[in-house]
């Protein structure tokens, strides 16, 4: 992998559309001591880092990607909304497009009191895509639930039994 000038990089998800278009993704940390996301390409000869928007001023994760000819989503945990390593976030979302990458806003429970990650992707067509991951209360002891996503070709919705919230 190339190298990333930084205290620390961790990568957590791989996905192939072919033996020449690899995505892998993770996080490194800057000298504020934040996680920035980070999306490296192999494009069946040498691995590259993609430039990436900024989706917010900290703490910024990405744990899983998916990969077809034709779309790209990567996800994790958003921009950190508080002083702390433990206050509330947004779910972080991140497409592909013709034009390179962009944070598209995704479904986050209450994201001024929880804490929202997705940690799994999949794509099933190339307007049609599933997240998985959990949100819980920033408040030390309380559970994590689940939360699953889908995205319509549009938007990001919440899925709650058989019907879309």
């Amino acid at each position: 992998a190339p190298p990333v000038a930084t205290l620390g990089t961790q990568l957590s998800g791989v996905a192939a559309a072919s033996a020449k278009d690899v995505w892998a993704v993770g996080q490194y940390d800057s000298a504020a001591n934040f996680d920035h996301p980070l999306i490296l390409h192999w494009n069946g000869s040498v691995w590259a880092r993609e430039k990436l928007p900024s989706p917010g001023q900290k703490t910024e994760m990405l744990y899983a990607v998916a990969a077809r000819a034709s779309s790209v989503w990567a996800v994790g945990l958003g921009p950190c909304i508080g002083q702390s390593i433990n206050c509330p976030s947004k779910a972080l979302t991140m497409h592909l497009t013709g034009s390179g990458w962009r944070v598209v806003p995704g479904v986050s429970v209450s994201d001024r009191q929880d804490q929202n990650s997705l940690t799994g992707v999949a794509i099933t067509s190339a307007s049609t895509a599933w997240a998985v991951g959990d949100y819980f209360p920033a408040a030390e002891g309380e559970p994590s639930y689940a939360m699953l996503q889908y995205w319509n070709g549009s938007a990001w919705q919440k899925q709650i039994g058989r019907a879309h919230v």
